[in-house]
């Protein structure tokens, strides 16, 4: 889903591609949670696909053990 909304630091529109879960994003992406503006309330969470990288996360797979 591409979302039009309104940025908060400016009044300029922005655009953002939203996606429920991982399946949606690229090989080397990951859904994460953005917050975007509303017009009932600040913020609404939605998922977004972020660049990712395995070795960011590698020590805290090891400690799961």
């Amino acid at each position: 889903m591409i979302l039009n909304y309104r940025a908060t630091y400016a009044n300029v529109p922005r655009y953002g591609r939203f996606v429920a879960s991982d399946y949606f994003c690229e090989s080397s992406y990951r859904a994460e949670t953005t917050y975007i503006p509303t017009a009932d309330t600040g913020s609404c969470p939605l998922l977004e696909c972020h660049p990712f990288d395995f070795d960011d996360d590698f020590p805290f797979l090891l400690r799961r053990r």
